[in-house]
């Protein structure tokens, strides 16, 4: 029997409960759509994490808040809160790879250059637990927030047994050659009394312990040393 037959079958409350149906699909199919737009524009489509606005929004979910409406912590005391890190990551000499390769064609160069990202965003993820939050800052920046971690837990993820330093690289085949790509990172504990809108000041922490990361010779994370309550 064709549709058509089979539709001229059906009784008029047959026919509205079809209808129905059928629009309650479409909608479904709308707002899976709606849903992952939602999260696309919190994650970097190419590196699979959050980007910055997606890091923001996570912050403040896991950051206590001041104002009436957030997060179940804010109403712990200061010295009750689980402990929080944040940690920035700047891949090593990552502007000199156009200098370096520049012989080579633009495409090419840019090819490599996403490879070389996407690898970091996936090794930055696998160093970290379930839990936390990886994103991408900016160019080859990126973010780490650690839930309910300490210092001793982060010494562990990251340090290399063969050199006896904290640091995290990786090897990736640029212009058909393998090479060790590296980090300098910095790290922050957030403060007991630090909250959400503090939290531009923890970043800035965590950058300028990267930046002398980068002045003691790169590929190496060290601490904020103004981490004091």
């Amino acid at each position: 029997m064709s549709s058509e037959n089979l539709e001229g079958s059906l009784t008029p409350e047959q026919q509205e409960l079809a209808d129905l149906r059928t629009e309650n699909a479409e909608l479904k199919r709308k707002n899976a759509e709606l849903k992952k737009q939602a999260e696309l524009a919190l994650v970097d489509p190419d590196l699979e994490i959050y980007n910055k606005r997606g890091m923001m929004r996570m912050a403040e979910v896991l950051l206590p808040r001041d104002e009436a409406g957030g997060s179940a912590e804010k109403d712990l005391a200061p010295a009750e809160r689980p402990p929080i890190a944040v940690a920035m990551f700047d891949l090593d000499d990552f502007k000199k790879f156009n200098a370096d390769y520049g012989h080579l064609k633009a495409d090419e160069v840019l090819k490599d250059a996403a490879a070389v990202l996407k690898e970091a965003a996936k090794v930055l993820k696998a160093s970290v637990r379930g839990g936390d939050v990886v994103a991408r800052f900016g160019g080859e920046e990126f973010v780490a927030i650690f839930q309910n971690t300490t210092d001793e837990a982060i010494d562990k993820a990251f340090l290399d047994e063969e050199t006896g330093r904290l640091r995290i690289g990786f090897m990736s085949l640029i212009n058909g050659k393998e090479v060790r790509v590296s980090f300098s990172g910095g790290v922050t504990q957030v403060k007991p009394s630090e909250t959400f809108k503090d939290f531009k000041d923890i970043l800035e922490r965590a950058n300028q312990a990267m930046r002398e990361a980068k002045k003691r010779g790169k590929d190496q994370i060290i601490y904020s040393v103004d981490q004091a309550s």
